[in-house]
């Protein structure tokens, strides 16, 4: 099992509140400034991870929002090819200046 899912099902099982994140909500988090790029995912995943979780509370329930946030938004907005023109992060996100 990877890091990302064993780390959503302690997320959504309410035994560990962390930032659980697959690659959509990595994205996202990296673009908006959080951690940094790298070749390495877990290297990219704990950076965006531990940068972000600063901000969050240590509460499943909020955590759990914000992984389906997360996702949705890179799914949908922040996709490989980002649709920055209707993205409503835009004017805070670093890669679309």
């Amino acid at each position: 099992i990877s890091l990302p899912s064993a780390e959503k099902i302690l997320l959504f099982t309410g035994q560990e509140p962390i930032l659980a994140l697959d690659s959509n909500g990595l994205r996202a988090l990296v673009r908006l400034g959080y951690g940094h790029d790298d070749p390495n995912y877990t290297t990219s995943y704990r950076s965006a991870q531990s940068a972000a979780m600063r901000e969050l509370p240590p509460d499943c329930a909020v955590l759990q929002s914000a992984y389906q946030l997360l996702q949705h938004h890179g799914r949908v907005t922040c996709k490989r090819q980002p649709r920055c023109g209707v993205c409503p992060l835009a004017a805070d996100c670093p890669e679309s200046q």
